[in-house]
């Protein structure tokens, strides 16, 4: 608006669909590439402004396309990184925002469900893990995975990659915006059928959710949702 244009072109993979005077996100034609996962928290307002150009194309039609033209992004090598931050390591650029902190690693113990602190190996906050994420945990011959943090204590708890603590057959989110208006379906505490998706580029999951939390049509909705398949 501040610009004086009346849609923002973007090259993200993600196709938009109208139904009357609303939109609805799409995925990409190819779901090896598709960036919905991220776009899914863009309000109504914003998609009805916005124009994503390469969703209906694979990326060698891209590239092709951009080799037509003599772009010099034509044959760049595909990066995995967050777009934003550039060639700047993410731990790096977060500590920007909020200070290192030496913390502790405890690990679980598959057979005994015991946690048991890793001696003498740091980490620099638990703010540089995600859950479910591998961690570098110096000095060991395995890679471990995490499935808690303390954030009061800074401590990040790892376990195997086969551990039942990486699993999970239910959760719940919070401040959970729809991109158009909550399903009908909801209502009066009803359990709709859906697919979750809980990280980007893991596969679709079934799943049922429901409403949980306030129920105000103007505040953030919390939902509960279970897994067909933890």
């Amino acid at each position: 608006k501040e610009l004086g244009a009346d849609f923002l072109a973007t090259g993200h993979y993600a196709r938009l669909h109208f139904e009357g005077d609303r939109i609805k996100l799409k995925s990409a034609v190819e779901e090896n590439k598709c960036q919905t996962y991220f776009l899914s928290t863009i309000k109504q307002e914003s998609l009805q402004k916005s124009l994503f150009p390469i969703g209906h194309l694979k990326k060698s039609q891209v590239r092709e396309i951009a080799e037509e033209a003599n772009l010099p992004s034509a044959s760049r090598k595909e990066s995995m990184g967050i777009c934003f931050i550039g060639k700047n390591k993410f731990s790096d650029f977060i500590e920007q925002f909020v200070e290192s902190k030496s913390g502790s690693f405890f690990q679980l113990n598959s057979e005994s469900k015991k946690e048991t602190l890793i001696e003498g190996i740091k980490h620099d906050g638990v703010h540089l893990f995600t859950v479910g994420q591998a961690a570098k945990v110096g000095g060991l011959p395995e890679r471990l995975y995490v499935y808690k943090k303390d954030l009061e204590n800074n401590i990040v708890y790892v376990c195997e990659k086969t551990s039942p603590a990486l699993f999970s057959s239910s959760f719940t989110v919070e401040n959970f915006r729809w991109i158009g208006s909550r399903p009908e379906a909801l209502k009066n505490g009803k359990e709709m059928d859906c697919w979750v998706r809980t990280r980007h580029r893991t596969p679709l999951i079934q799943a049922k959710i429901k409403l949980a939390g306030p129920k105000d049509e103007d505040l953030p909705d919390g939902l509960s949702i279970s897994l067909l398949n933890p």
